[in-house]
C-alpha cells in the first residue's frame, strides 16, 4: 500500500461514514486545509495524523507479518512495532525504505515522528502487509487468511 491509496481509503471512509470536514476538525482538532492535503494525499503527512483520524472514520490500521499481525493505535507504537520485527539492519531498512539512517533510527527510537511514507514503507521492506480496513473487512480477512 502506498500513501495515495492509503489516503483514498481515508477519503472513501468519509464518505461512506457522511462526515463533514467540520465534524473531522473537531474530532481531531486540525485544520480543514490539513484534512484535505491528508485525504488528497498531497502531503508526506505525520502518521500520528492518520491515526488520530481512524476512529471517526471507523478504520483500524493493522499490519500482518506472517501470521502475526498488530492493530496500532499510536504512531508510538507503530515507531516500536517496527523496531521490534527489524530482521534487517537500520542501514539495509533505510536503503530499502529511501529515509537517511539517522532519520530512520530516530523514528524508531521514538524521538522523532515518523511520516506515512516511512512507515509505509517500511513494513513493506519488512515484508509486512498494511490494511486500512473496518472492523467487519478486518474479521473476513483475518478468516480467509486464518490468521
Amino acid at each position: 500500500m502506498d500513501r495515495k491509496e492509503f489516503c483514498e481509503i481515508m477519503s472513501n471512509a468519509k464518505v461512506t461514514n457522511k462526515l463533514s470536514w467540520f465534524d473531522l476538525m473537531i474530532a481531531t482538532q486540525t485544520h480543514e486545509r490539513v484534512l484535505q492535503k491528508v485525504f488528497g494525499g498531497e502531503t508526506n503527512f505525520f502518521l500520528e495524523t492518520a491515526l488520530s483520524l481512524l476512529p471517526s472514520l471507523k478504520l483500524y490500521l493493522f499490519v500482518v507479518k506472517g501470521n502475526n499481525f498488530h492493530c496500532f493505535e499510536s504512531a508510538k507504537d507503530a515507531q516500536k512495532w517496527i523496531g521490534e520485527a527489524r530482521t534487517i539492519s537500520i542501514s539495509k531498512l533505510a536503503e530499502l525504505t529511501g529515509v537517511s539512517c539517522v532519520a530512520l533510527s530516530t523514528n524508531l527510537s521514538g524521538n522523532s515522528r515518523m511520516r506515512i511514507d516511512t512507515f509505509l514503507k517500511s513494513i513493506k521492506a519488512l515484508k509486512g502487509e498494511v490494511f486500512l480496513v473496518t472492523i467487519n473487512e478486518w474479521e473476513l480477512i483475518r478468516l480467509k487468511r486464518q490468521i
